[in-house]
């Protein structure tokens, strides 16, 4: 591929610009997804607990021990509180009621989401579920021959949280989309594929280097434009622009490289949160916050890779504790 020299619109369906002998583990990357409405992959769920001390419990008991370093005072009364993440990626915000009670979100990781969606109340078979939906994301893409290949995809979901003391968390501008890197574009759909790599490109002119398709044409800047097209159309803000927006990010197989973190840095809008969430570890990015955005109090977070997780006892104790706390999560 060669560098895209303008940011204009795919006329495609990803499903037409993605080759049609490559094999992806997960059914919906199998699929192809166009970028729409609503949530697809990772589950949302409001809480309520009856105090702090029933809420640290749940805290600790599912593992939201990874600080973001973004605080939202959401109520508007000076008590600004964490936004804190598991892991896994998981993406959790809350704050204090009047009543003392606890209000908060959480947005789950996609494995977590796929095996509480069709579990059938046995802990065993959710977690097998689980581990199952983990191996997806874990596993390369084949070709027709059976070969794995070199080419990521992500599946990711986006929403804007707000919050009402009358309502609690309130979600808004909820979207979902697919991205895949350049190797996964069929070669008669390169110069349509082009434009999507964009915000990649536009990183790398940022920090002074070279524009490469090794180092550009990759799944997170596809996925970034094409919701931002999206967006367009409902008349909404690009992401960049908007406000108080949560982005789940789960990529098949690879952690989310240096470059691509630092666009998403860029593209994650003012008091939000961006998880990236990999199958396995790539270029030697390790999990954890990058350094908080000042101005606009945002960052991007790594998860820990999957391929490491699934060996965790500490991840299976996290993700039988959301079994329990979940179980109405259907």
């Amino acid at each position: 591929m060669k560098t895209p020299q303008a940011s204009t619109s795919s006329q495609h369906s990803v499903n037409e610009l993605v080759r049609p002998t490559l094999t992806f583990q997960h059914p919906m990357l199998q699929l192809r997804p166009d970028t729409g409405p609503g949530l697809q992959y990772h589950h949302l769920s409001t809480q309520q607990f009856s105090d702090v001390h029933a809420f640290q419990e749940y805290e600790k008991s599912t593992g939201l021990t990874v600080p973001s370093g973004v605080t939202r005072d959401w109520s508007g009364n000076n008590a600004p509180t964490a936004v804190t993440l598991s892991r896994r990626g998981s993406i959790s915000g809350h704050t204090m009621r009047n009543d003392g009670g606890i209000d908060a979100f959480r947005f789950h990781s996609l494995p977590t989401s796929e095996a509480m969606a069709t579990h059938d109340g046995d802990l065993s078979h959710f977690m097998g579920s689980y581990e199952q939906s983990a191996n997806t994301i874990i596993s390369k893409a084949t070709n027709s021959a059976g070969n794995k290949e070199t080419v990521n995809a992500v599946l990711a979901d986006h929403v804007r949280m707000d919050y009402e003391p009358d309502k609690g968390f309130v979600p808004s501008r909820v979207t979902h989309g697919s991205g895949f890197s350049g190797k996964a574009i069929h070669s008669s759909h390169n110069d349509d594929a082009l434009p999507l790599y964009q915000p990649s490109v536009d990183q790398l002119k940022r920090d002074g280097k070279s524009v490469t398709p090794s180092q550009a044409f990759h799944s997170e800047p596809m996925m970034t434009s094409l919701d931002n097209q999206y967006r367009s159309q409902q008349g909404w803000p690009e992401l960049h622009d908007d406000r108080s927006m949560f982005s789940m990010v789960t990529s098949a197989p690879n952690q989310v490289c240096f470059n691509c973190g630092r666009m998403l840095h860029h593209e994650t809008p003012q008091d939000s949160v961006t998880s990236g969430m990999p199958g396995v570890p790539f270029g030697g990015q390790k999990p954890g916050a990058m350094p908080i955005s000042d101005k606009r109090n945002s960052t991007v977070v790594r998860a820990t890779p999957l391929s490491e997780l699934v060996k965790s006892p500490t991840n299976t104790s996290e993700v039988g504790a959301l079994f329990k706390a979940f179980p109405n999560f259907k």
